[in-house]
């Protein structure tokens, strides 16, 4: 995780071999969350529990902030769904990931950079 800044630049030049996210899965009460909070001290980033990830836009968004480490608490309602998991998939080993919102029967598709690799918690 020490090199995750330069994701961007390592899916820009086409390496993503070995290009991993961070799962953190344990028992309640078993640091998780504390190690995310090393992570977000070492890139001196703050930890954004406010924003909870419920939306594939919500995701999207996050990852298109910057290029330090998204930090996605408590993640496992989203892998639960099935349309969060393409682009949870998606956002590893590619530039971007895509969001299709249905407005009056009309089907838009977004598509977010992916700038940083996500961090999950999860039990």
């Amino acid at each position: 995780m020490l090199w995750s800044p330069f994701a961007w630049c390592i899916k820009e030049i086409g390496k993503t071999k070995g290009l991993y996210g961070l799962i953190l899965t344990g028992a309640p009460k078993t640091n998780k969350t504390g190690s995310c909070l090393n992570f977000a001290w070492l890139y001196s980033t703050p930890l954004e529990r406010e924003k909870a990830v419920s939306t594939i836009s919500v995701f999207g968004s996050r990852l298109e902030e910057s290029t330090l480490p998204s930090i996605i608490d408590e993640s496992y309602t989203l892998i639960s769904h099935e349309d969060m998991q393409d682009p949870m998939k998606r956002c590893i080993y590619n530039k971007d990931t895509r969001s299709t919102k249905d407005k009056t029967n009309i089907q838009c598709t977004i598509d977010y950079l992916a700038l940083g690799l996500p961090i999950f918690t999860m039990l």
